[in-house]
């Protein structure tokens, strides 16, 4: 592997296994301390009170029971001193057991005198109880000593059945048992898992707010299926019925891999889809040439989508001071009001934009910039904007070399104008070298997409308002590496415009944009930048990478008097703001009903500015393609 910078010594990382196998990782290991029948055991041999898990009704702690009334005198002659201190001693020792040895310490079986017992009665000993105080055994009745104890008189006899020819009680039994009737061998065990690793497994690179290591039954697979595919293989192996695990038991198993069913069918690669479906074709029509030379092909595919992703975990891991590396995406739009009342559904709203920046290196917290779509919309100025903000007021000046990852997003991330912003920052000398590597379509799963899935989660289960409501809710939504939210104006977003007069467009309508996988901007050729089709400047992938020019003229040389980005003046793009369909300013006066008071000010601030600003033919055209699909200037 070639190292990703030409300045900074990169060490190689070994590519992360993503299929099934022994790669699967199980779930942290149950702790069965804390299980709700050990808790409730625990408390009812130290006679707490507890609830029974079966009937879950309230069970009383123990207390001494009723005095025996015996000729004896048993209670008085103990003192009621004596009584609790054995009754407190007895429960304290919380372990069955203990209480069991202590029983058969107190109650004496003694054989029965000849005088007045029946011949052949059963009868050939009486038991003799006592207790103990001060170290002394001291005879009591029967029934002072259950209540004392605060115990059955099933519980003496259980422990004296059970006394064995030592003269120790035997202790308990109850789930001591290696196999019990109702557990499977561990052949039955290990099966499952062998079955369970077998299956074709999948991760999704957009369950966000979900692990990592989770990984995915594909979308037709469902447990059930699963578990007859399981008995179906158990047949081919001949295994004998009764070591074929239940569907609960196998569903259980299958739980413990973490694994889950039904991953998110949005965003997949398309290439991957399209091989898939044609190794199905092959497969079918039984064309072993074809299918061989499909599936090297996706492996191909798939080498390249696992190096963009190593490669942003390599400068992840890599520290270097005059290095900034960054990953940039755009959230999915947010609505608002985002209301729980049917009505909304029917009605119009307004977008919400956030873009968010996360540092590689997890050395500075992650940025969020929010706007909606009455202050700005959402193509590449607005993006280049935000971008350039970062830089000036979030990385140091002592930076000189910055890297890039986004996606491959032709409206937002990859087009001239993204580019000749960036280019202006090499002509005004802020970074010498820029990097902006493009990650595969579908494939490219950034930190920023897990700091989305935690706003998700975070926003699922309330009611948001304004746009302002979810800049406070953002700043919120994380306790531990908090995010830094930036409330974006329409002052803050610039036109690109005056940069594309400056340049020729020619080489770069005849160039691969498209398929440009690496564009870097470098101080030594500020006449341009290089694309290049493969994630390694070597080109060791596809050894193709092609130069493009647009400095205007043929002089091969840099003329700063001719070419100089960094002297052009970028004008406000939205100086008033953007103005909003009339038919979704009806929409939202209707829903004004449904907003708290304290956040219907937020509207009538924007209704105000809405009809001050006079709507311009452009703005609503609806064939302007910034409007449908922001796929503006994607060479």
């Amino acid at each position: 592997m070639a190292s990703p910078s030409t300045s900074t010594s990169v060490p190689a990382v070994e590519e992360r296994p993503e299929g099934p196998g022994d790669e699967l990782q199980m779930r942290k290991r149950r702790d069965e301390t804390q299980w709700k029948r050990n808790l409730a055991k625990r408390k009812r041999n130290s006679g707490k009170e507890y609830v029974g898990l079966n009937t879950g009704k309230t069970v009383a702690a123990k207390q001494v029971g009723p005095p025996c009334g015996c000729p004896k005198g048993c209670f008085l002659n103990l003192g009621e001193e004596a009584v609790q201190r054995i009754f407190s001693e007895y429960w304290k020792m919380g372990d069955y057991n203990a209480q069991s040895a202590y029983i058969v310490t107190m109650v004496l079986s003694k054989e029965v005198k000849n005088s007045g017992v029946v011949a052949g009665s059963r009868r050939k000993a009486t038991l003799e109880y006592g207790v103990n105080v001060d170290s002394k055994r001291v005879v009591v009745c029967k029934k002072a000593f259950l209540s004392i104890h605060a115990i059955s008189d099933k519980r003496v006899l259980t422990v004296l059945k059970k006394l064995g020819d030592t003269g120790v009680a035997a202790g308990d039994l109850r789930g001591t048992h290696g196999h019990p009737h109702n557990k499977k061998h561990d052949e039955v065990e290990r099966l499952a898992q062998e079955h369970i690793r077998s299956l074709p497994l999948c991760s999704s690179h957009y369950s966000r707010a979900k692990s990592l290591n989770k990984m995915y039954l594909p979308p037709d697979f469902t447990q059930a299926h699963c578990y007859s595919l399981f008995q179906q293989w158990c047949e081919e192996k001949g295994v004998k019925d009764d070591m074929v695990m239940s569907f609960d038991g196998y569903k259980r198993k299958v739980c413990e891999f973490n694994i889950g069913t039904s991953p998110p069918k949005v965003d997949t690669c398309s290439i991957c889809d399209k091989f898939r479906v044609q190794v199905e074709v092959a497969k079918a029509e039984k064309d072993v040439g074809k299918e061989n030379q499909l599936n090297l092909q996706w492996a191909l595919h798939q080498a390249r989508y696992k190096a963009a992703r190593n490669l942003l975990q390599v400068y992840s891991e890599v520290r270097d001071d005059t290095q900034a590396k960054i990953c940039m995406d755009l959230q999915q739009t947010l609505v608002i009001p985002r209301l729980t009342t049917n009505v909304a559904y029917y009605k119009r709203k307004i977008w919400t934009y956030n873009f968010g920046i996360h540092d590689l290196t997890g050395a500075a917290r992650p940025l969020l910039y929010v706007w909606n779509e009455a202050v700005a919309k959402r193509g590449s100025c607005e993006i280049a904007s935000c971008l350039v903000h970062y830089i000036e007021n979030f990385i140091p000046r002592t930076v000189n070399k910055l890297v890039i990852f986004s996606d491959n997003c032709g409206g937002q991330n990859k087009n001239i104008n993204v580019c000749l912003q960036l280019l202006r920052l090499v002509h005004s000398q802020r970074f010498d070298l820029i990097k902006h590597y493009f990650m595969m379509p579908g494939h490219s799963y950034m930190p920023c997409d897990q700091d989305f899935g935690h706003l998700e989660k975070f926003f699922r289960p309330r009611e948001i308002y304004t746009t302002d409501h979810y800049i406070e809710l953002m700043r919120e939504a994380r306790q531990r590496n908090p995010f830094i939210v930036v409330k974006m104006t329409s002052e803050m977003f610039f036109d690109l415009l005056p940069l594309q007069a400056c340049i020729t467009k020619t080489q770069v309508a005849k160039s691969k944009f498209k398929e440009g996988r690496l564009f870097v901007y470098k101080a030594d050729y500020k006449q341009g930048f290089r694309i290049h089709h493969s994630y390694f400047e070597d080109g060791e992938e596809e050894g193709v990478s092609q130069t493009v020019k647009l400095q205007k003229g043929k002089r091969t040389a840099y003329n700063p008097e001719i070419f100089d980005l960094s002297v052009v003046e970028l004008p406000v793009k939205y100086p008033q703001g953007v103005a909003l369909r009339q038919d979704k300013l009806t929409d939202l006066n209707h829903l004004l009903q449904f907003i708290p008071l304290s956040h219907k000010g937020w509207y009538q601030d924007l209704f105000a500015a809405q009809g001050l600003l006079a709507a311009t033919e452009e703005e609503n055209n609806p064939d302007d393609p910034e409007i449908q699909d922001d796929d503006l200037l994607d060479y």
